[in-house]
Parts: structure tokens; sequence; C-alpha cells
């Protein structure tokens, strides 16, 4: 009997407090319906939808911006990307201005030694055979030419009178051998003088022309300076071309194409 005394007692504070909790919840829950029908009494409903809709055009605002922004990124990225490429455009253009500036270098040297050599080889030849001396060589040699070839092609008057008057003079004939030779070494010392300014002279027409092949060489080899520094940017296709071909160079020339002078420099 004591312990049912005890289970009711306590099934009757259960219940109790249950009682208890459901009024106060009850009593909560009326206290919030009150609130809220006092906040919808003293806030207008128009100001309410107008909050609302000013929410909702905030939040599709915030993603218009959210979308400029990842779009706006997506561009950076972008230009990023083409600037690099860019950079490395710019790296291989300038690579081959350098070649194309040592090229361009290395064939003002060259044309300054020819040069150089060109006008050694004109002082020598004034020294050894001066214009004015040439020119007396060549008259000399066209009338000694003509005198050996009559000279040759007929035998001396002094011969001729020999045979008529049937006498020999030795003294005579020795003088006229001794003219003889002389005259053959000055023809045969004015062919080499001749032989020597004709060498000359094609010298100076070699270099003449290897200093002008250097010099449009040279003028080609400025205007590729000057298009590839006032080109800002190449297409791929010229840039590759560019870079597999060199300038052309003074190899070009051959061995044969050389003057003496070249060749012997060389």
């Amino acid at each position: 009997a004591g312990w049912g005394t005890k289970q009711l007692r306590a099934q009757t504070e259960d219940t109790i407090s249950r009682v208890q909790h459901e009024t106060v919840i009850s009593r909560l829950n009326s206290e919030i319906e009150d609130l809220a029908r006092s906040l919808q009494d003293s806030v207008p409903r128009e100001r309410l939808d107008g909050a609302r809709h000013r929410a909702e055009d905030l939040s599709r605002r915030m993603e218009i911006m959210q979308a400029r922004e990842n779009d706006a990124a997506r561009r950076l990225e972008t230009v990023w990307t083409e600037l690099h490429e860019k950079s490395e455009e710019v790296e291989i253009l300038r690579r081959q201005c350098a070649a194309v500036a040592r090229e361009l270098k290395s064939a003002q040297t060259e044309a300054r030694e020819l040069a150089a050599t060109n006008e050694d080889l004109l002082r020598r030849m004034d020294e050894m055979v001066p214009r004015s001396r040439a020119q007396v060589l060549e008259r000399e040699l066209v009338a000694c030419r003509a005198e050996f070839s009559s000279f040759a092609s007929s035998p001396p008057k002094v011969v001729t009178l020999q045979s008529t008057q049937g006498s020999t003079d030795s003294t005579l004939e020795t003088e006229v051998q001794r003219c003889q030779e002389e005259l053959l070494r000055s023809w045969q010392e004015i062919e080499l003088r001749s032989a020597e300014i004709e060498r000359l002279h094609k010298l100076r027409v070699a270099d003449q022309l290897q200093i002008e092949a250097l010099d449009r060489l040279n003028r080609r080899l400025s205007d590729r300076v000057k298009a590839s520094i006032s080109n800002g940017g190449v297409s791929e296709k010229t840039m590759h071309r560019s870079a597999t071909e060199s300038p052309p160079h003074l190899s070009e020339f051959s061995e044969e194409a050389r003057p003496p002078s070249v060749q012997r420099l060389c």
C-alpha cells in the first residue's frame, strides 16, 4: 500500500508539472500572437510589402553584380594570358633584332675593311704606275706593237743594202742586232707593264663590285632592322620564318666571285 501511494503521488506530481508546462506554453503563444497582431497594426502592410520588394530587388542586384564580377575575372585572366603571350613574342622579336644588329655590325666592319683594302690597292697601283704614266705606256705600247710588227714583216734597209753592195759590215750588223734586241726587250717590258696594269685594273673593278655588293647588303640589313623596330607585333608565320631564316652574309659569295685581294685577306 505504501508503494502504491508513492507511485500515485509521483504520477500526480508529473501530471501537475505537465499541466503547468502546457499552461506556460499556451500563455507564451498567446503573447506571441498578441505581439504579431500589434506589430501588424503598428506597421502598414504596404510598408512590409515594399520592404520585401526592396529585399528581393537587392538580392537580384547582388546576383547581377556577382555575375559581372565573375565575367570581369574571366576577362582579366584572358588579358593576362594574352599579355604573357605578347611578352614572349616581344622577347623573340628582341632576340631577332639583336641578331640582325650583330649581322649588320659585322657587315659594316667587313665593308670598312674591304674599302680600306681597295684604297690601299689604289694607292699602291698609283705608286707603281701613275695614271699619267699608264696612259703614256699604253700609247707607247700601241706604237711599239705597230713598229715591231712592221719590223718583223720586212727586214731593215741596212740589210738590203748589205745584200746589194755585196760587202759585209760587221759593225753595222752588230748595231742592227743590238737595236733589235733592245727593241725586243723594250717590247717585252711594255708587255709586262701592260699586263700588270690590266691586272691592277681588274683588281680595282672586282673590289668596286664587292664594295657595291656590301653596300647593298648593308642597306638591306638596315631596312630589316628598321622594319623590325617599327613593327609593334608580327604574326606567328612571319616570326617562324624570321626565326628559321638567317640574314644574308658575306659567306654567300663564292671563292671564285671574290677578287684576288679579298681572297688573300680571307
